[in-house]
């Protein structure tokens, strides 16, 4: 039985081939593939020989790949051990690095505030959709109309030109 794996140390998400053949074994009818690495553990009926590829992700260290196959009543397996190193971060130059308490903060308290807003502004019928941007035109245009009276005018135009849009 031989099993051979192009490469023994990679980082996650590389691609390893693995190459075995069970002939010299001779009431074999077939093998499997089986994966493990510390988090979970896959089996992959093959042929008796072959090969095959696969993308390692994320792995507790070492990750197992055996080949196993059954000839005269008695099993038979080799095993290969593969380093799977977890992906560097990659950072941009622009970031800032350091304490930042108020901007964690905020983080903590609307972190997720958008994504249920978004959420929920696509569960809403269209009819709802065109109804809450028409009452955010006209709040803006109550707001500005108090230091620029001239807007309310300019606002209700907008109104106007929004509802046209939306019939057509």
């Amino acid at each position: 039985m031989k099993l051979k794996v192009n490469k023994h140390r990679i980082t996650e998400g590389d691609v390893v081939e693995i190459k075995w053949d069970c002939r010299d074994l001779k009431a074999a009818s077939g093998a499997t593939v089986t994966i493990d690495n510390g988090f979970k553990k896959s089996s992959l009926p093959v042929e008796i020989s072959g090969s095959k590829k696969f993308r390692l992700n994320r792995s507790e260290g070492d990750t197992v790949i055996t080949v196993s196959a059954v000839a005269d009543g008695m099993s038979f397996s080799k095993e290969q051990k593969v380093t799977v190193k977890p992906q560097k971060k990659r950072y941009d130059s622009y970031t800032t690095v350091g304490n930042r308490p108020i901007t964690d903060f905020l983080k903590k308290i609307f972190g997720g505030l958008s994504l249920k807003i978004r959420g929920g502004w696509q569960l809403l019928p269209p009819n709802k959709r065109h109804a809450w941007i028409m009452l955010g035109i006209l709040l803006i245009c109550f707001v500005l109309s108090l230091f620029w009276p001239e807007s309310a005018f300019y606002g209700l135009g907008l109104l106007t030109i929004y509802l046209i849009w939306t019939l057509l």
